[in-house]
């Protein structure tokens, strides 16, 4: 080995191990050598001077995404593309960055070494996913470039033989993986929800919706995909605001002034809100996949409503204006139809997210707890979707006459809190255990 392991002074048993790896070694699909599973390791790879192409990456807090301008030139310098000195990727990479539970090494040559590292559940590769993924991406070119000799260096042939620093943590807890992934993913920062997720901060969701047939349309961190490798649809953000919206914590039934009309403009609002308060979050876990069924019914049959309903009708300039405002409150693909996953529909319009949010806000009102502090509907989902089905009309055209008298923009909607105020207490009037609180 090239450097000593490296005692940690305040945690007895825990080290660092630092080493250069080949990159052509580092990105072999061939150099996995199972000698496990052992005791409760799920995993055991072995590094040939760090290769280790199958290492668990699911501590990285997101997924690499390699289209960004900045890993271009990275990949530039991994094959001596415009550099003045080849062969210098260790200096300009910050290497690779792995937790695991116990690390051995065996002597091959005078300066060869295997190194076997073993990874517990939830250990792996915490910093370096976009270096990795560029090495195992590239390997097969820096091959073809060195066979060929084509690797062209002002003039000069000079082949590809490039390292990368490769730190291991030995023996480290568990409980600390999510706060080094955060210190050490500083270079692009690392958005809050991917750090959550690593943290187990979602299983709650994943759990409540693993039998819908979205559930691998929602991301959990950047970079992640759908089972087709594709960009997921949605983000775990908006379902955390979309639960936000009804959240009793936040919004007693006693308090209808205070309303979630700052949820709407910043996706961050919402998450803040979980990270400070989850259990008004997570109460709700049993009812998600309604709520999110709901979230898209309202958005689906609110906007057939509006595109369809003649406003015109109304006398003069006021029916007139009704109707043009209607239609601002209300989206048309271009191409095709809205696909509502939550709901299994498809729909030529959709409501604007501003009016869904308001008016799927007013429905806390047909939610209660349980004496655990659990959520439930005050009756079944079916008697809220007849609550829904009953009051659409009256719902839409508040909007419209809302957003009228304002003579304001849909998003100001948005931050108007009397409105939310308003179809809160309209739809409230339709839950009897409410009366007292609104008299």
């Amino acid at each position: 080995m090239r450097r000593r392991p490296d005692p940690n002074p305040n945690f007895s048993g825990c080290y660092r191990l630092v080493f250069d790896a080949k990159v052509t070694d580092l990105g072999d699909p061939d150099n996995l050598i199972p000698i496990g599973p052992s005791k409760e390791y799920t995993a055991v790879d072995t590094i040939d001077e760090g290769s280790n192409p199958l290492i668990p990456t699911g501590p990285n807090p997101r997924a690499p995404q390699l289209n960004k301008a900045v890993y271009r030139e990275v990949e530039d310098s991994l094959l001596n593309v415009g550099v003045s000195m080849p062969n210098t990727f260790h200096l300009k990479s910050k290497g690779e960055l792995f937790v695991c539970d116990d690390v051995r090494v065996r002597q091959r040559a005078e300066d060869l070494h295997d190194v076997e590292m073993y990874f517990r559940p939830g250990e792996g590769l915490v910093d370096g996913g976009h270096t990795l993924a560029l090495i195992r991406h590239n390997r097969g070119r820096i091959l073809e470039l060195n066979n060929l000799g084509e690797s062209d260096v002002e003039g000069q042939i000079v082949p590809v033989e490039q390292f990368v620093e490769v730190t291991v943590f030995v023996g480290y807890p568990k409980e600390l993986i999510p706060e080094i992934a955060a210190g050490r993913n500083t270079g692009v920062q690392v958005a809050k929800h991917s750090l959550l997720n690593l943290g187990g901060g979602f299983e709650w969701i994943k759990e409540a919706l693993k039998d819908e047939s979205y559930a691998d349309q929602i991301s959990y961190f950047q970079g992640d995909t759908t089972t087709e490798e594709k960009a997921a649809p949605f983000d775990v953000r908006d379902v955390i605001s979309i639960v936000a919206l009804l959240n009793m914590d936040l919004y007693p039934h006693d308090e209808p002034s205070e309303q979630p009309n700052g949820v709407y403009d910043k996706k961050s609002n919402a998450l803040e809100d979980y990270v400070e308060h989850p259990d008004g979050f997570k109460a709700a876990q049993a009812i998600l996949p309604n709520i999110l069924q709901l979230h898209d019914v309202i958005s689906k049959e609110g906007a057939e409503f509006l595109a369809t309903h003649n406003f015109e009708s109304d006398p003069g300039r006021r029916g007139r204006e009704r109707q043009v405002y209607a239609g601002q409150l209300i989206q048309k693909k271009k191409r095709g139809d809205w696909n509502f996953p939550f709901s299994c529909e498809q729909g030529a319009h959709r409501l604007h997210r501003v009016p869904n949010y308001v008016v799927l806000a007013a429905f806390r009102s047909q939610i209660k707890k349980t004496p655990i502090g659990l959520y439930e509907w005050v009756d079944s989902f079916e008697d809220v979707l007849e609550v829904w089905d009953s009051n659409k009309s009256a719902l839409m055209t508040r909007l419209v006459d809302h957003l009228r008298t304002k003579r304001g923009t849909v998003s100001t909607l948005g931050k108007d809190g009397t409105l939310y105020e308003i179809t809160y207490k309209m739809l409230a009037e339709t839950a009897p255990q409410l009366e007292p609180a609104l008299s």
